[in-house]
């Protein structure tokens, strides 16, 4: 099976990669908890890459000279915050590994 999946052959050689291949297999499984903990490191990521430059508006804003891009910005950087938790609710929903809210 590995021979056959183009996605994890080896770049120079186009050999079979097993390796590639078990881990394709096991992160691709939906309700792997391997798969949702990846994810939500790259969450985690994200959030801090969206907090910095959240930051570095709302010291502007603080200081006194933050102009309207700057609070257009910071509203964008928070709306994909937003965007991005319901993103993975919705993925968590969807593999039935968050729980159900009665």
């Amino acid at each position: 099976m590995a021979e056959k999946d183009v996605g994890t052959k080896r770049r120079k050689t186009q050999e079979k990669n097993v390796s590639a291949y078990i881990r394709k297999c096991i992160f691709e499984q939906s309700n792997n908890p391997a798969a949702i903990q990846k994810e939500l490191k790259g969450l985690a990521y994200q959030v801090r890459k969206i907090g910095v430059n959240i930051n570095q508006v709302a010291a502007k804003v603080n200081a006194g000279y933050a102009t309207p891009v700057d609070m257009e910005n910071l509203l964008f950087y928070l709306k994909k915050v937003e965007e991005e938790f319901l993103r993975l609710e919705k993925n968590l929903k969807e593999q039935k590994s968050w729980p159900s809210q009665k």
